[in-house]
C-alpha cells in the first residue's frame, strides 16, 4: 500500500515489485491510494454529485505541490532551479505541438515506409528462403516421426493402470501409425501436432540409422525450432467429449500422467495443460497475456467447453485478440478452440457464434486484396512521398532504400538493381505511379494473411487440423487463429484422414475441393487404382455447393446414398481472411453450374453474411478480369443461392425431432 502524493514512495514500492516478479516469478500487488482531481477526465465537473468530496479535493495541493515544496524544504532544489526545469519542459510540448500544427515535423519517406507493409512488399523481392518471400509453409511430417510420436503418446509408463476405455482409445491410436495407409482420427491428428512441435530440432526416432543432419536436410521443414505448448480451459485434460487423454490417471494410485511430457525426455519441450474453471473472460485473457510472452516459442490454445460458452469472453476478443495489433503493435498467436456443429443439443450448445468472429475481420468484402480505398490511399500517398513530380528515379529508390534495413544486410544500391531489373526498368528509366501501385498490389494479393487481423479456419479433416496447428507456429508472422472445432466428427466413421496426408508435401488447403489430394474421401470421386471418375465431368455438373465443416459430410452422405452424380462440393476450410485466390480456381472448373452456400446455422447466422458479398466477388472477378479494380457495390452481382435454415433469433431449436427434420430439409434440398 502507498500513498500516491508521495512519489518516491511509489517508485519505492514499483522497484519491489519488479526486483520480487523477476527473482521469483510471481504476482505482486501494487495498492496505489490516490483521487482522481477531474473526475472522469479534464473537462468532466464531479462536484455536480459528489460536492463534499471535490470541495476536500480542491483544497488539497496537487502532487507536484507537494513534492515541490518537500524537495525546497530539505534543500535538494531551489523555487528557481524547479520553476526552470517546469518552464523548459512546458516550452517544449508547446514547441512540439506548434510544429505538428503548422507541419513542421515531417516524417523522411523511409521512416514511413519502414512502419507499413511497404516496406515488406520492397523487401520481398530480395530474398528466397526468409519471411518475406513465404507462400505456404511446410507442416508435414516423415513417416518415422510420425509413427514414433504416436506411440509414444498412445503408450503407458510402467506399473501405470489405466482405465479400461483409455485403454481400448490408446491401442486403437497405436494402430493408426503402423502404415503410411493407417487412418488417422481427429484426436489422434491432434496428438501427432503437439508430439511433433514439442520435439527439439534434430531428435532422431530411435529406429532411424541417420545423422540428424541427414535425417533434417531429407525433409526441409520438419521443425523451424521446438516449441512448448499451453492449452488450458474446461475439462481440457481428457477432452469435453473424452477424445484427448492428455492428462491419464492410474486407477490404482490416482496419480495423473501427462503423456506429452514422456516423448523424449530432455530432447523435448513440455505441454502444460490446466483443466481452468467456468470463468471464460478471465482464463481468456490470461492466456492472449500468455502468448504474448510465448511469442516465437511457443503455441499457446484456450478451448471452449462448448464453442457457445466464449459468448463469455467477447469482451477479450473485441478488445485484445481482435483489435490488439492495429491498437498497440501488439501480435499474438492464440488460438481458440471453439467446438461448433448443430448435432441436436439444444440452443446453448450448438453454435460458437461464428458470424461474431467474421464480423471483426479487417478485409474490406467489396474489394479484392491490394484494391481497397484504404490501401489504395496509402499506395498514392507513400508514392507521392517518395517520387519527384510523379516519377521516382533509380537515385531516388536508392536513396530510399538507404534509409530502410534490407534482409541480410543488402546493400541498397544492389537492392535498387534488383529492384529495376524486377521491374523490366532500365537504369535511365523512371518508375511511375502505375508501376509502383502494381509492385504493391501484387505484393498485398500474394501476402493479404499478412495483414489480416486474425484466422478463421473451420477444418473438415484430421489432416487439415494437424496442418492448421502447425502452421500457426511456423508462419513467419502471428496472427490470432479461431478454430471451429468439431464434436460429432469427433467419432464419425468418415472424419479421418490417411497418415500419407501428414507427411512432406502436404499442407493446410484452404479450399478442398472434390477429388484433389487433400479430399479425405476422394476415392469416392475416383478409383484410385484405374483413375476412373465416379462423379460427372467438372463441365457436366449442375451445381456445385461450397459449405464449411460438418456441414460436408451430411451432403457427402446425401449424394452417396442418393446417386446423384451432377452436384460438386467444395470445401471452404479457411474462412477468414477469404481465399479469393483459391475460390475462383476451383469455381473456375464448374462454367455451367450453379453456385450454391450451404451450411447448417441460421441464415442470420453462420458465415453467410461474410461469405456472401467476397463469393460475389470472386465470382465477378472470375467473368470479368476487367473488374478487380472496381467497387462490388456499383457492379451487377451474380446471383448465389442460399440453402440452410432460415432467420432465427436463437442459435438452435431445443426439440430434437424439428433437429433432424431441418437437417433432412437443407441436405434434401442441396442435392434435388
Amino acid at each position: 500500500h502507498v500513498n500516491a502524493d508521495d512519489p518516491e514512495a511509489v517508485w519505492h514500492a514499483i522497484e519491489i515489485a519488479v526486483e520480487w516478479r523477476t527473482r521469483f516469478g510471481r504476482d505482486f500487488v501494487v495498492d496505489l491510494v490516490g483521487y482522481r482531481r477531474y473526475g472522469h477526465n479534464e473537462q468532466d465537473d464531479p462536484s455536480t454529485t459528489l460536492p463534499l468530496t471535490y470541495s476536500t479535493i480542491e483544497k488539497h495541493p496537487p502532487v507536484l505541490d507537494i513534492y515541490r515544496a518537500r524537495l525546497i524544504e530539505d534543500g535538494t532544489l531551489t523555487a528557481e532551479r524547479c520553476d526552470a526545469m517546469a518552464d523548459k519542459f512546458k516550452n517544449y510540448y508547446e514547441t512540439e505541438f506548434k510544429k505538428s500544427v503548422c507541419g513542421d515535423y515531417k516524417v523522411k519517406a523511409g521512416e514511413f515506409m519502414e512502419q507499413t507493409w511497404q516496406s515488406d512488399a520492397i523487401a520481398s523481392m530480395y530474398s528466397v528462403d526468409d519471411v518475406w518471400s513465404w507462400q505456404q509453409e511446410p507442416t508435414g511430417i516423415s513417416f518415422e516421426t510420425l509413427k514414433w510420436v504416436g506411440e509414444r503418446v498412445s503408450s503407458f509408463p510402467p506399473g501405470f493402470v489405466p482405465h479400461p476405455s483409455v485403454e481400448k482409445a490408446f491401442k486403437r491410436r497405436r494402430a493408426m501409425v503402423q502404415d503410411r495407409t493407417c487412418l488417422v482420427n481427429w484426436s489422434m491428428a491432434e496428438a501427432l501436432a503437439f508430439g511433433t512441435m514439442l520435439l527439439h530440432k534434430g531428435v532422431v526416432p530411435p529406429d532411424v540409422d541417420v545423422s540428424p543432419k541427414e535425417y533434417f536436410e531429407a525433409w526441409p521443414g520438419l521443425n523451424k525450432g521446438h516449441y512448448s505448448i499451453r492449452l488450458t480451459g474446461q475439462d481440457v485434460e481428457r477432452g469435453t467429449f473424452g477424445q484427448r487423454h492428455a492428462v491419464i490417471t492410474d486407477q490404482r494410485t490416482g496419480r495423473p500422467h501427462n503423456v506429452f511430457n514422456d516423448i523424449a525426455p530432455y530432447r523435448q519441450n513440455n505441454l502444460e495443460i490446466f483443466n481452468s474453471t467456468l470463468c471464460e473472460g478471465a482464463v481468456l485473457g490470461f492466456e492472449y497475456g500468455a502468448s504474448l510472452g510465448f511469442q516465437g516459442r511457443g503455441l499457446v490454445l484456450w478451448e471452449a467447453q462448448f464453442g457457445d460458452f466464449a459468448n463469455n469472453a467477447q469482451v477479450m476478443v473485441d478488445q485484445f485478440i481482435a483489435a490488439g495489433e492495429e491498437r498497440w503493435s501488439q501480435k499474438s498467436g492464440l488460438v481458440m478452440l471453439l467446438p461448433h456443429g448443430y448435432d441436436g443439443q439444444g440452443p446453448d450448445h450448438s453454435s460458437a457464434r461464428i458470424e461474431r468472429y467474421l464480423s471483426l475481420m479487417n478485409d474490406d468484402p467489396d474489394f479484392l486484396p491490394g484494391y481497397s480505398p484504404a490501401f489504395s490511399h496509402t499506395i498514392r500517398n507513400t508514392f507521392d512521398a517518395v517520387s519527384n513530380n510523379g516519377l521516382l528515379t533509380k537515385e531516388a529508390a536508392t536513396q530510399l532504400l538507404a534509409q530502410m534495413e534490407l534482409p541480410h544486410g543488402m546493400h541498397h544500391r544492389e537492392a535498387a538493381d534488383i529492384l529495376w531489373e524486377e521491374m523490366n526498368l532500365l537504369d535511365n528509366d523512371t518508375m511511375d505511379f502505375t508501376k509502383w501501385r502494381e509492385l504493391m498490389i501484387q505484393y498485398l494479393r500474394r501476402h493479404a494473411e499478412q495483414t489480416s487481423n486474425m484466422f478463421v479456419v473451420n477444418p473438415s479433416t484430421p489432416a487439415q487440423y494437424f496442418h492448421a496447428l502447425r502452421r500457426q507456429v511456423n508462419l513467419p508472422f502471428a496472427k490470432p487463429l479461431v478454430m471451429i472445432s468439431p464434436k460429432y466428427l469427433l467419432h464419425h466413421r468418415h472424419c479421418t484422414s490417411p497418415l500419407y496426408d501428414f507427411m512432406p508435401g502436404r499442407f493446410f488447403r484452404r479450399v478442398i475441393e472434390d477429388g484433389v489430394e487433400a479430399d479425405n474421401l476422394r476415392h469416392h470421386v475416383y478409383d484410385l487404382e484405374t483413375g476412373e471418375r465416379k462423379l460427372n465431368h467438372p463441365e457436366d455438373m449442375r451445381r456445385v455447393i461450397l459449405c464449411s465443416g460438418q456441414i460436408y459430410y451430411w451432403l457427402f452422405n446425401r449424394r452417396r446414398q442418393g446417386g446423384v452424380k451432377d452436384v460438386a462440393l467444395v470445401r471452404l476450410e479457411q474462412i477468414a481472411p477469404f481465399p479469393h485466390d483459391r475460390v475462383t480456381h476451383a469455381l473456375r472448373k464448374y462454367p455451367n453450374a450453379e453456385v450454391v452456400w450451404c451450411q447448417e446455422e441460421p441464415k442470420n447466422m453462420g458465415a453467410w453474411s461474410y461469405v456472401k458479398p467476397r463469393l460475389q466477388l470472386a465470382l465477378a472477378a472470375l467473368h470479368s478480369p476487367e473488374s478487380l479494380d472496381c467497387n462490388i457495390s456499383l457492379m451487377p452481382l451474380p446471383r448465389i443461392r442460399y440453402i440452410g435454415r432460415p432467420v432465427s433469433a436463437s442459435p438452435a431449436t431445443a426439440s430434437i425431432h424439428i433437429h433432424y427434420k431441418q437437417t433432412k430439409d437443407i441436405v434434401d434440398e442441396a442435392m434435388q
